[in-house]
């Protein structure tokens, strides 16, 4: 083996090493929803209106869409509870309100400040609209009041930020209610899969910024 891969090798058996020793034990880690509710996710994302590119999406994606959803707290059955997502496409923003329950429910993505765009799906459950609001989450206040949100989602978007997540993470802190949840989720850059894509310097690693 050229020596360049022995380095890369033995480097990542001490990483491995290191990550084991840290590992959480069992009982202090996320728990990922009841068999019930991650099937009835499941179905749910399989059931979703979508063109062809769309549908492929969720087939590559159905098992990470379905965990990250089951780490979202049912809403509370009285009361208001709002729920946002950042870098919404449309997928689990509509799980937020037809399966997790959550009264009030938008979305935003990347462009102009102040825009605001709605989008419309028709589920069985009845047709979900949703108010996508437009800003740029690394420099923009967000045009939310202070604990507003019960429970945000930032899912795959920490890593395609440019400068620096803490203006973001900030703004996600004063938007969140007193108890309210961050669900938090990104691409595993130091994984073998992304190791390999790089060293082989054909395919996207999941590293971007």
């Amino acid at each position: 083996m050229p020596r360049p891969l022995r380095l890369v090798r033995g480097a990542l058996r001490r990483l491995d090493s290191l990550m084991t020793r840290m590992a959480l034990p069992v009982a202090e880690r996320a728990p990922t929803g009841t068999a019930g509710q991650r099937e009835n996710l499941e179905t749910f994302f399989r059931e979703l209106p979508a063109d062809a590119a769309a549908r492929e999406y969720i087939g590559t994606h159905l098992h990470r869409l379905v965990t990250t959803m089951s780490l979202v707290p049912v809403a509370p059955p009285n009361g208001v509870a709002r729920a946002l997502e950042l870098g919404a496409y449309m997928q689990m923003t509509p799980a937020l309100g037809a399966v997790c329950g959550y009264a009030e429910v938008r979305g935003a993505d990347f462009g102009p400040r102040g825009e605001t765009v709605r989008k419309t799906l028709s589920l069985r459950s009845g047709e979900f609209t949703c108010d996508i609001d437009l800003f740029d989450a690394e420099r923009d206040t967000f045009p939310y009041p202070d604990g507003h949100f019960a429970v945000v989602l930032c899912c795959e978007m920490i890593e395609h930020l440019l400068y620096d997540p803490m203006h973001m993470l900030l703004e996600i802190r004063r938007i969140l209610e007193p108890g309210g949840k961050l669900i938090l989720t990104t691409p595993n850059c130091a994984s073998l899969t992304s190791l390999a894509c790089a060293l082989h310097g054909r395919h996207n690693p999941q590293i971007f910024a």
